[in-house]
């Protein structure tokens, strides 16, 4: 009796383990949608881990799309140029912005230490949660970058986009998630942020000055390269 009660208490654990595993992997961002940016990464994808004082969120890049801001990111990131730098600029629903190390709002280099050129494409849109660089202007990416934390879509913006061309896909997961398609090929899109959305919605609750910039200082810790891993094997 005591080992048959000995082999169900071994078969509740593991499958609360197996639960708790399961409940871990749907934390993240999982949505309907066929567009790229709302699908979880694939094995063996770049990844970077952004910790900061406000927690720790991760973000895919894409660069089979936008290999140059791909590229300056991940050089700056193992650098450790944005190490100790922070969210700089904040509009709520609407985005977080940082890459700043002079905290200025008006600093930052590209590793060539010139801008590069923008990298548009139809592949990429500006959904929340959404990577981008920061530009003054045709061609003049540097070091910031800006995620986008929301936007209401509503009809008007709808029926604009289709007027523009946009796909029902993309029309359809601009719907599902929000997002900003009045930013589309104005900005380079590089990356998408999977997990952590709620540390995103948390920054970009913050209160802040008349010049958009947190009254207390968000600090990036660290920005982390790394690859994706299947996260049930872990």
């Amino acid at each position: 009796m005591r080992k048959v009660i000995a082999i169900l208490f071994i078969t509740l654990m593991i499958i609360t383990f197996m639960v708790g595993c399961k409940k871990s992997d749907s934390e993240l961002e999982i949505h309907t949608s066929p567009e790229l940016q709302l699908r979880l990464p694939a094995v063996g994808d770049t990844i970077v881990v952004f910790d900061t004082s406000m927690g720790v969120f991760k973000a895919v890049l894409y660069p089979q799309y936008t290999p140059k801001s791909v590229d300056n990111f991940v050089t700056l990131a193992k650098n450790g140029y944005y190490n100790e730098s922070t969210f700089h600029r904040v509009i709520t629903e609407f985005i977080i912005q940082g890459g700043d190390p002079t905290y200025t709002g008006s600093g930052g280099d590209s590793k060539w230490m010139l801008p590069f050129e923008d990298e548009f494409t139809d592949d990429l849109h500006h959904y929340r949660g959404a990577l981008c660089m920061v530009n003054t202007g045709k061609n003049t990416n540097k070091s910031q970058f800006f995620i986008v934390t929301g936007g209401e879509i509503n009809e008007e913006l709808i029926n604009k986009m289709k007027s523009a061309g946009y796909s029902g896909s993309v029309i359809d997961a601009y719907r599902e998630v929000g997002g900003r398609p009045t930013l589309d090929y104005n900005y380079t899109i590089f990356g998408q942020v999977y997990d952590g959305l709620d540390i995103i919605d948390a920054i970009n609750a913050v209160q802040t000055n008349d010049d958009n910039r947190p009254k207390e200082d968000i600090v990036i810790n660290s920005i982390v390269v790394d690859v994706y891993r299947n996260p049930i094997a872990e």
